[in-house]
């Protein structure tokens, strides 16, 4: 396993290549690409993942219960 620091371009480099050898691709989120969205103002991903999961067994729930 390579780990990689902040700062440190040989690492960083490295670790790129290690991943490209396992024919793993690199690509930037989603979110990079949205204009309306800076990354240093997404909710936290623990937060984002529980309210969603919260929202998808509410919704599911719920229509389970509306076609019965």
């Amino acid at each position: 396993m390579i780990l990689a620091t902040l700062g440190d371009e040989t690492e960083s480099w490295q670790a790129r290549q290690h991943l490209a050898n396992l024919a793993v691709e690199i690509s930037e989120g989603i979110f990079w690409n949205i204009k309306c969205i800076h990354p240093t103002t997404i909710i936290v991903p623990d937060i984002l993942h529980t309210i969603y999961l919260s929202m998808v067994e509410h919704l599911m729930d719920w229509v389970t219960s509306f076609l019965k």
